[in-house]
């Protein structure tokens, strides 16, 4: 006895179950894809912008708004670079304040942060001879100051 039947009628099904399975992958794969894309633009986009402002920092200006609204990393990063500018900031105005257009007030700063520096030292006992943290011996005094 021989049966004949159309092979296509038989594995309808089945090729209907493949593309099925076949068009959810893709589909899959597509939402995936621009899920991913999205999430890591939520993550670069600030990362940009702390690039462009560390770019003008680097040429001297430091106006530059760090718009970033990020948490973690991202947020701790953007926190810690908006307090750089606004120390980068202050200096630069203090830097133009003393700078060359006042060099009386500049002299008179350096001639007051020198006699506080020498109090200090002279009443916290850094004098020659004397013993610095109970185990640096001070030889001589060569300077005084902050960058001394």
């Amino acid at each position: 006895m021989i049966v004949l039947r159309v092979r296509d009628k038989g594995f309808a099904e089945f090729n209907k179950l493949e593309k099925i399975l076949l068009g959810g992958g893709v589909l899959g794969l597509v939402i995936a894809g621009l899920l991913s894309f999205a999430i890591a633009r939520q993550i670069t986009r600030p990362v940009g912008q702390l690039v462009v402002a560390t770019r003008r920092a680097a040429q001297g200006d430091y106006s530059a708004d760090i718009d970033v609204k990020a948490t973690g990393e991202i947020g701790t990063l953007a926190d810690a670079f908006r307090a750089m500018l606004a120390d980068l900031r202050d200096k630069a105005a203090l830097v133009e304040f003393l700078g060359p257009s006042s060099p009386d007030v500049a002299k008179t700063v350096r001639i007051q942060m020198n006699t506080y520096t020498a109090q200090a030292v002279q009443h916290g006992g850094i004098t020659p001879g004397s013993r610095f943290a109970h185990r640096s011996d001070v030889k001589e005094m060569r300077a005084l100051g902050g960058m001394a």
